[in-house]
């Protein structure tokens, strides 16, 4: 009953599941992330280099670092190396024995350490509400949305986010950050997830209010007015940001070998221009 090779599949696009019935938006202050069974025993197989493993792993990274970088909860979900008969229940029917034969396996893959204020969640059935903390930790943390992004799209990461929309947390499921047992799964998950319980997106898609809560929180102590108050086309002058400033702002962001011309920076007069001027990863790896 273990987990047959999984061939490599190109993760579905935009377009490959209907418009979302919820109308919720991703608000970074309201969310919390959960990397959903991201372990070697589910990784394995997978063919390394090749996608859906590939992209799966960059973009799961840099969501990680993104909600790090702002404050945004980050949990990772992992089932035990070691389970009874009993603790695996009608699972060992289904799959068998599973991780518990391979308990070497249970670690969470090298390239997503968890960091020390990540939580490390443990789990035993689908659903990583299902007789775990998750939900007491949401609203300990007054948060009310959860990113769901990790593996398998149409067992755990669907049940998930079924499971937490019917305990009124708002599922966000990332399209190119979660993968599957086939193309054909992981748009089944995608449209039931669309059509019944949350909203099915993309890690640009919410990389880009974690990039902007990063810029508005380096903006912190540097501008005249609050930082939330600051519009994306707003001259940053007219909020009180000097070229004194601009430079302790720049420096904030901006890695040392980011690689920019200085008449790129002085041009960057705007948080959208700022925004367009970072490239993903040099703000999310500050």
């Amino acid at each position: 009953m273990a987990i047959a090779r999984i061939a490599p599949y190109e993760i579905p696009r935009i377009g490959s599941w209907p418009s979302c019935r919820a109308p919720w938006s991703f608000d970074p202050s309201r969310a919390a992330l959960l990397v959903h069974d991201m372990q070697s025993y589910f990784l394995r197989p997978f063919e390394q280099d090749a996608p859906p493993l590939a992209p799966l792993l960059q973009n799961v990274k840099e969501l990680r670092a993104a909600c790090a970088s702002v404050g945004v909860p980050v949990i990772f979900s992992a089932q035990p190396g070691e389970q009874s008969r009993d603790e695996r229940g009608l699972l060992w029917d289904l799959w068998g024995p599973g991780i518990v034969e391979h308990p070497e396996q249970g670690s969470l893959t090298p390239e997503l350490a968890a960091g020390p204020t990540d939580v490390l969640l443990p789990k035993r059935r689908y659903s990583a509400f299902h007789d775990t903390r998750l939900h007491e930790l949401l609203r300990e943390q007054g948060r009310d949305q959860l990113v769901i992004c990790g593996v398998y799209a149409h067992i755990g990461c669907l049940a998930t986010a079924t499971d937490g929309f019917m305990r009124g947390i708002q599922p966000f499921v990332i399209a190119d950050a979660t993968a599957d047992f086939s193309h054909e799964d992981h748009v089944v998950a995608l449209r039931q997830v669309a059509r019944t319980c949350g909203v099915v997106t993309s890690t640009r898609e919410v990389l880009e209010p974690l990039q902007l809560r990063l810029l508005r929180l380096a903006l912190s102590g540097l501008v005249d007015t609050q930082v939330d108050e600051i519009g994306l086309d707003d001259e940053l002058s007219d909020h009180g940001l000097d070229s004194v400033r601009a430079l302790s702002f720049f420096e904030r962001l901006l890695p040392t070998d980011h690689g920019h011309d200085f008449s790129e920076i002085v041009e960057a007069r705007s948080l959208r221009a700022v925004r367009a001027l970072l490239s993903p990863r040099a703000a999310l790896n500050h």
